[in-house]
C-alpha cells in the first residue's frame, strides 16, 4: 500500500540542500518520506526490512539525490536496490534521479533522464516535482478539482484574490499599475496566512508588495530585522535573503525562486531577477487592510521597469 506520494533517497552528505526540498513537499501538501519527518515512527523498527518494503513498496515515485557520497554509502545502495526492484516490475518511470554531480552509479542508466542540480534551487525541485505528481493524477484520469490538485500548504493558510489597477505614489507624482500584494501573516498559536492579490493583466507595467505581518507579539519595530530573520529561517524561505552592513540589513527578493515558491504569480516573468530593495516598516494596521490592530509589519516593493 502506497503511504506517500514521495520517497527521498540521499546520502547524509547532501541532508542541507534535500531537507530544503522536502520541507517545501510538505508545505505543497505532498507525502513526502524524509527520514527527519519520521523519527518516532522508525524509533525501534528494524530498518533494513522496513526501509526495504517503503522503497519498494511504498511510494509514488523515489526521487535519487545522486552524489559521490551517495555511491560510497551502504543504506543508500540498499535503498536503491530497493528501488530497483519496483522500477523492474513498472511500465512506468519510478525511479526519478537528480545529480549534484556526473558520478556512474551502478544500476542507473545513462540513458535515464535525470535533473542536473546545478542552478536548481530546493524550491524549483519541488516545484518539478509536484508538477510531476499532478501530471500522474491527470493522466490516470483522475478528476481533480482546484483544492485537489498539490498546492501550498498544511502549514499555511493560502487565500488567492483579485486585486486592481490603482494609482502608485512614484516620486512627486502618480501612476497607473497593476498592484499585485503577497501578504504574509503570522499569529501566535496558529498557521501562517499567505494572502494573495492578483490584479488583471492589462497594458500597464506591475508593481508587486511583499508584505510579513505580525499580529500579537507586540514587537518593538526597532527588534523587526531580527523577527524576519527568525521567521525566513524557520520556515525555509529561500526566496529572501539578508546581508548584515554595520546598524543596516541589505535584504535581497530572489525572484526566480519567488516564482517557483508561489506558482500563482508565474506570469510575472519580470520577477526572475534579484531584487535588493530596504524594508517599510509599519507600527500598527497598515490603513485600509484587515491587519490586527497590534501588528507590526515590513513591507517590501518591487517595480517592473
Amino acid at each position: 500500500m502506497q503511504e506517500y506520494d514521495i520517497a527521498l533517497s540521499f546520502a547524509g552528505e547532501d541532508r542541507e540542500y534535500v531537507e530544503q526540498v522536502a520541507l517545501c513537499l510538505k508545505f505543497h501538501g505532498v507525502k513526502v518520506f524524509y527520514d527527519d519527518f519520521e523519527r518516532v515512527e522508525l524509533w525501534g523498527k528494524d530498518l533494513y526490512t522496513h526501509l526495504s518494503l517503503l522503497y519498494k513498496e511504498m511510494a509514488t515515485y523515489v526521487v535519487l539525490f545522486i552524489s559521490e557520497h551517495y555511491r560510497r554509502k551502504l543504506w543508500t545502495k540498499h535503498e536503491l536496490r530497493s528501488a530497483q526492484a519496483r522500477a523492474f516490475l513498472e511500465a512506468n518511470e519510478y525511479i526519478l534521479p537528480v545529480r549534484f554531480d556526473n558520478i556512474e552509479i551502478p544500476g542507473i542508466l545513462p540513458t535515464t533522464g535525470y535533473l542536473d542540480l546545478k542552478g536548481i534551487q530546493p524550491t524549483q525541485l519541488a516545484s518539478m516535482i509536484v508538477e510531476k505528481l499532478n501530471k500522474v493524477k491527470k493522466d490516470k484520469g483522475d478528476s481533480l478539482g482546484t483544492d485537489e490538485a498539490y498546492t501550498i500548504t498544511p502549514k499555511f493558510d493560502l487565500i488567492i484574490s483579485e486585486g486592481q489597477s490603482r494609482k502608485y505614489q512614484n516620486g512627486e507624482g502618480e501612476i497607473w499599475r497593476n498592484f499585485h500584494e503577497i501578504n504574509i501573516l503570522s499569529k501566535p498559536a496558529r498557521k501562517v496566512e499567505i494572502e494573495i492579490n492578483k490584479a488583471k493583466r492589462s497594458e500597464l507595467k506591475d508593481v508587486l508588495t511583499i508584505t510579513f505581518i505580525f499580529g500579537g507579539h507586540y514587537y518593538l519595530t526597532s527588534n523587526l530585522n531580527g523577527v524576519l530573520k527568525d521567521f525566513i529561517s524557520e520556515y525555509k524561505f529561500d526566496w529572501i535573503s539578508y546581508q548584515d552592513a554595520g546598524r543596516y540589513v541589505q535584504w535581497t527578493i530572489r525572484g526566480e525562486n519567488l516564482l517557483a515558491f508561489f506558482p500563482h504569480i508565474a506570469e510575472m516573468n519580470w520577477l526572475k531577477n534579484d531584487f535588493q530593495v530596504p524594508p517599510l516598516w509599519q507600527t500598527g494596521a497598515r490603513h485600509g487592510t484587515s491587519d490586527p490592530a497590534n501588528s507590526v509589519s515590513l513591507g517590501f516593493t518591487l517595480l517592473e521597469t
